[in-house]
């Protein structure tokens, strides 16, 4: 009757459905010195667990230090930055009218972007243009390449000499 209920508490470990008292019931029962033959593999099993508990790591284990030159140069730079914009927005406050040179000059600067807008857009259209032409160049090839395979194959089968 033992034997059985080892069975079933064997088959239910199998599956992962047994609690800590049956496990330990198990590993008690492996610890016998007498076991039937078709249970030998499952008491190496349960002994290793008892083993392993006892196993210790003896090496030192070490935990490098922080380096606290970068953290007081990352507070300070948040610092920096926090000032930065803080003297920042309250300089540019009191200078907000635009003299007629400073709307001049970015009148200037704006239609010199605007026309190199517009040179990069046309060198774009032409890019496609040359796209196209690159894309009908690789059909021609692959086509002449399909009449080269054609002819060699009927000239192959009509035994015709080049």
């Amino acid at each position: 009757m033992a034997l059985r209920k080892i069975e079933n508490l064997l088959e239910k470990y199998e599956l992962g459905e047994t609690d800590l008292n049956e496990e330990a019931e198990l590993k008690t029962f492996f610890q016998k010195s007498e076991i039937p033959d078709h249970l030998k593999l499952y008491k190496q099993l349960f002994n290793s667990f008892s083993t392993a508990g006892l196993d210790t790591y003896k090496k030192k284990i070490l935990i490098p230090k922080k380096n606290r030159k970068i953290q007081w140069f990352s507070m300070a730079a948040a610092a920096a930055l926090i000032l930065g914009i803080f003297l920042g927005t309250n300089f540019n406050n009191g200078t907000k009218e635009l003299t007629n040179e400073n709307l001049l000059t970015y009148n200037q600067t704006k239609s010199a972007i605007e026309m190199l807008s517009r040179n990069i857009n046309k060198g774009t259209s032409k890019l496609k243009t040359l796209q196209i032409i690159s894309n009908s160049y690789g059909k021609g090839k692959q086509n002449l390449t399909i009449l080269n395979n054609f002819n060699t194959s009927t000239h192959k089968i009509f035994k015709l000499k080049n």
